[in-house]
């Protein structure tokens, strides 16, 4: 399986990277299973994933406030279920599941 195609022949540009024994063993195993040589590997493998940027620090924050809230109303619908008060335990019970929902 070969994923040399026309526009191979108009990358001009090289990058190098580092890897260790057991890294370069990992990736040479992958390709070779994949049909492929390392190069074109690491290529599509690179390409083919989406990196995330890092939460920031509000939004790490808000993610804890939130938490915290979902938390509380777990306790308070627990507390509700012990003193029979079911139907609202149930509609507390939607709230949190709302919220969790906004997690994460």
């Amino acid at each position: 399986m070969s994923h040399m195609s026309s526009d191979s022949k108009h990358r001009k540009i090289m990058v190098n990277i580092r890897l260790n024994q057991e890294e370069h063993a990992l990736v040479k195993g992958k390709a070779f299973s994949a049909g492929l040589q390392p190069a074109v590997y690491i290529r599509v493998a690179a390409l083919a994933k989406e990196i995330k940027a890092p939460i920031d620090l509000d939004t790490m924050k808000a993610i804890h406030g939130i938490s915290r809230v979902g938390n509380l109303l777990n306790q308070v619908v627990k507390k509700l279920h012990q003193n029979g008060l079911s139907e609202s335990a149930q509609e507390i019970d939607s709230v949190v599941e709302k919220i969790n929902n906004l997690i994460p």
